[in-house]
């Protein structure tokens, strides 16, 4: 009878115990496809029109001693060479559907998707065909809204590789977990870890190929729209990454401050510059502003004719 009774007691204790390990296993958010998750993150990404706000890049390097003075100097990775940040990079920024602003020690970079134009602190203003300005990395909406210089949602859609591998958690944010392979001579992979709590954003990304690891992390804040919806921006991202070359990893930080979502930004990039006052270009040639094809010349241009 006593034998009896401890069977009873071993059966009862795992049949309550059944529920709650199921209950650990189960996943933390419901099954989707992969297009669901995409129409996600475009809706959110639709939602920020435009912004403006302050921005620190913490750039890593590598230093070591050289020279007769033993100047600092720096150099690529080597062995025995120590990791300190090079240099903190700030700037004002604000973007809007066209047009880039950023604002760095009194030089203004302002492009519009096909050119950029540098005005110096003194006035004088150079032209490049192409965006050069920031680099990949220095763009706040590299960290999040964008990959390889592209709305996130446009990147995965693109990637006919692109799968749906699970979810779990980082950092007690529950996510999806996305991978797609690209096409590359290292066989690149890359996953990304894309929340859908109250709007669907990139929390993580982890990027490897045969000689490199990197993981970059992002901290999103909130603004509310008319009360209903919110815009999410980048708050703080973290990027490590690791080589075969380096003796340690290398990190690189950055955040917002005094960001404004949605905001008026068209003075910026409304120049107010004469047609005919000569600008440098990379070849070495002078042309006037009216010749760069600027934009939004062009649209006050039209603006102009229609009043007339």
């Amino acid at each position: 009878m006593q034998k009896l009774m401890v069977w009873m007691i071993l059966f009862f204790l795992m049949w309550v115990s059944v529920p709650q390990s199921f209950a650990e296993s189960k996943p933390p958010l419901p099954l989707i496809d992969l297009e669901a998750i995409i129409t996600g993150l475009a809706d959110t990404e639709s939602l920020l029109k435009s912004g403006r706000g302050k921005l620190k890049f913490y750039m890593a390097s590598y230093f070591s001693q050289s020279g007769p003075d033993k100047e600092i100097i720096a150099k690529k990775p080597a062995r025995g060479h120590s990791r300190t940040f090079s240099s903190v990079e700030e700037s004002e920024f604000a973007f809007s559907k066209t047009y880039s602003y950023f604002n760095n020690d009194g030089s203004k970079f302002i492009a519009d998707g096909n050119i950029q134009l540098v005005i110096s602190p003194h006035g004088s203003i150079s032209m490049y065909p192409r965006v050069a300005y920031p680099p990949e990395g220095l763009d706040p909406r590299d960290w999040g809204l964008w990959y390889r210089r592209q709305r996130l949602s446009d990147y995965l859609r693109q990637q006919k590789s692109a799968r749906l591998i699970g979810n779990e958690k980082v950092d007690g944010i529950p996510c999806y977990v996305i991978q797609a392979p690209e096409k590359s001579t290292e066989d690149p992979i890359v996953k990304f870890w894309i929340t859908p709590e109250n709007g669907f954003r990139l929390i993580q990304i982890h990027h490897q190929t045969q000689k490199r690891k990197a993981l970059i992390k992002f901290e999103w804040q909130g603004y509310q729209l008319d009360g209903k919806q919110r815009v999410w921006f980048l708050k703080r991202a973290i990027s490590i990454s690791t080589s075969e070359t380096e003796t340690e990893p290398i990190q690189n930080e950055m955040e917002i401050t005094d960001f404004k979502p949605n905001t008026d930004v068209s003075e910026l990039f409304d120049l107010h510059i004469s047609p005919k006052p000569e600008i440098s270009s990379p070849v070495g040639q002078s042309i006037t502003f009216e010749e760069t094809g600027w934009k939004q010349f062009e649209e006050n241009r039209e603006d102009e004719e229609k009043t007339r």
